[in-house]
């Protein structure tokens, strides 16, 4: 029997690297709502992020870049598909 491994969890500087943008950014897509913290943590603890959260950084990035998008407009979307997405798994 084979045991399934935790999914890794990132740092912030991490994600950064990954995606191409500074931490600034990523604590600034938090504060505004693109980007939801995954895990409550305590005061003075790391963030941690999935592979999820990267592919989410990274869509944004796009969106923003191949739209021409501003970030409440991108906001508003993240918000809308998140909806849908819970309707989704509402319906199933």
């Amino acid at each position: 029997m084979s045991v399934a491994a935790a999914p890794r969890r990132l740092r912030i500087g991490e994600v950064a690297e990954a995606t191409g943008v500074t931490t600034r950014t990523i604590r600034y897509y938090e504060e505004i709502g693109l980007l939801t913290s995954t895990e409550a943590r305590a005061e003075g603890k790391h963030r941690l992020y999935s592979e999820t959260d990267v592919e989410r950084v990274r869509e944004v990035i796009r969106l923003r870049d191949l739209l021409g998008l501003s970030l409440d407009e991108l906001r508003r979307l993240v918000e809308a598909e998140s909806a849908r997405a819970a309707i989704r798994r509402e319906w199933h």
